[in-house]
């Protein structure tokens, strides 16, 4: 792997360490719990990289950390005699590129006998866990992690009371956060190896080689997109058998309604019978007049079935049933459902129609947003591809056949450019060919709501007047512009 390095701008001089340093040579010098706590608790506000991650620090972090070595109880707000008591611990993971925080909080119902209290259950244990890195600046940035971060193993640096202090290699930390390479300190990088790269912020570049063996790598690619395509093209060869049922029912001159839920498709023939109806004749009538119209043999294995031979479609075979008449009403419908069998010749036909149209397909050039990163992939080729098949329904709607994903296929030719408006700009070249794909790093499932309220107190603060006059009052949108806030005059 090649790449230009970026320059550590801002508060940092040239020779100066990195803020994980700094930390880290401070939490090693710490003598008692309450000075370690005072450092965490501590780290100013131009050591992150921007001030959303400090206002999530302050707001989610350091109040649990301010918790450490203490404990109180709570009471139960029903059963007076029961009550709960709360303690907290820490861990720090020490790492050369990353600080794990994991404050651990016990819960043990307690119960009063005497002057005393006794545990009356098993304990419950809740495990906060932040990681706090270097981003592409050079400064910090904090996410709120899976608790499987927590309890690494590494070096014993310091045990002070209710808080461990180990060191751990980062290659351990990274694997877990989904990465094992870390390359969002430069502006252009060259990829030569498969792995899985940290590039900017919390995004991830997935990047597998090929190993078919075959002597041109696009034709992996073409492969891999044809075999994805073959489900949805069965699913296809399914919807034209419902077209083909659609069409003899209209006419035999029903009205019928499709509805597609996916595998659970079917067709309605709408309130066909009504309550106390022999509603099994006549979905024994509509089986038979489909199987003498489709070429087919009925016969009933529970339900009236129709087993169809069609030349284009191949084996497929048709249900006639009756719905459940609904508690106090009068109609109900026959219902008609098809299944269809893998192999048909029309399947075979647009699979190789498919691959023709993909291997005429030119490199393109993709923009999407992961998160608030910009991605943009130049000349590479998209494994989201849809086309419009030859063969379309005559009673139903047309259909695209299309196949969805995030990955894509690039080589010498390919660039891939990322954006932030605070990380800048890197860009990934590549040695020889690939299939990458694009994810990001592991972070709690509750991170991204407490990310939310910490940016909404922020706008609330920041546009405080507006805010606070447009929520107490009726602002009539058609009268002439009027200054809104809670100070707003009207001379």
């Amino acid at each position: 792997m090649g790449g230009t390095p970026k320059t550590l701008s801002g508060f940092l001089g040239l020779d100066s360490p990195d803020p994980i340093t700094l930390i880290g040579e401070r939490i090693r010098r710490a003598r008692t719990l309450g000075e370690l706590i005072d450092i965490l608790s501590g780290i100013p506000k131009q050591l992150f990289t921007s001030e959303d991650h400090y206002r999530y620090y302050r707001t989610y972090v350091v109040p649990k950390l301010r918790l450490v070595g203490r404990s109180y109880t709570q009471g139960h707000p029903v059963r007076e005699w029961q009550a709960f008591r709360h303690s907290f611990s820490l861990e720090v993971a020490l790492g050369r590129s990353y600080v794990v925080l994991g404050v651990r909080r016990v819960i043990e119902p307690i119960r009063e006998v005497g002057e005393s209290f006794i545990v009356v259950r098993e304990r419950a244990v809740r495990t906060y866990a932040y990681i706090l890195g270097l981003n592409s600046d050079g400064r910090l940035f904090v996410n709120r992690v899976p608790p499987a971060l927590t309890g690494l193993h590494g070096n014993l640096v310091s045990h002070l009371g209710e808080a461990v202090v180990r060191e751990v290699e980062d290659v351990v930390i990274a694997e877990l956060l989904g990465f094992n390479r870390s390359v969002d300190l430069y502006d252009e990088v060259t990829i030569a190896d498969e792995g899985n790269y940290r590039v900017q912020g919390e995004v991830v570049v997935s990047v597998n080689q090929f190993w078919t063996g075959s002597v041109d790598s696009i034709e992996d690619y073409y492969r891999r997109v044809v075999t994805a395509m073959e489900v949805e093209v069965q699913n296809y060869v399914r919807y034209l058998a419902y077209d083909r049922v659609m069409v003899e029912l209209q006419t035999l001159g029903f009205s019928a309604r499709f509805i597609g839920r996916a595998a659970r498709d079917e067709i309605r023939i709408v309130d066909a019978i009504y309550y106390g109806d022999d509603s099994d004749k006549k979905a024994a009538a509509v089986a038979v007049a489909l199987c003498k119209r489709l070429g087919g043999r009925v016969y009933n294995s529970g339900v009236c079935t129709c087993e169809v031979e069609d030349r284009a479609l191949g084996r497929f075979s048709v249900t006639v049933d009756t719905s459940r008449i609904p508690y106090g009403g009068r109609y109900g419908d026959i219902v008609v459902k098809v299944y269809t069998y893998r192999g048909s010749r029309v399947a075979l036909d647009l699979l190789r129609e498919f691959e023709e149209r993909v291997r005429s397909l030119p490199r393109g050039n993709f923009r999407f947003m992961l998160g608030n990163h910009l991605i943009e992939v130049e000349g590479g080729y998209s494994t989201s591809v849809a086309y419009t098949p030859s063969v379309q329904p005559l009673a139903l709607p047309p259909r695209l056949l299309s196949i969805t994903g995030n990955a894509f296929y690039v080589d010498t030719q390919s660039r891939v450019r990322v954006t932030h408006p605070e990380h800048g700009v890197i860009t990934l070249r590549f040695a020889r060919p690939f299939m990458i794909s694009f994810t990001t790093t592991g972070v709690d499932e509750r991170y991204p709501g407490e990310v939310n309220r910490v940016i909404l107190r922020k706008l609330i603060k920041e546009y405080e007047g507006e805010v606070l006059g447009l929520a107490r009052g009726y602002v009539d949108p058609y009268a002439p512009h009027l200054p809104v806030g809670a100070n707003a005059q009207v001379g």
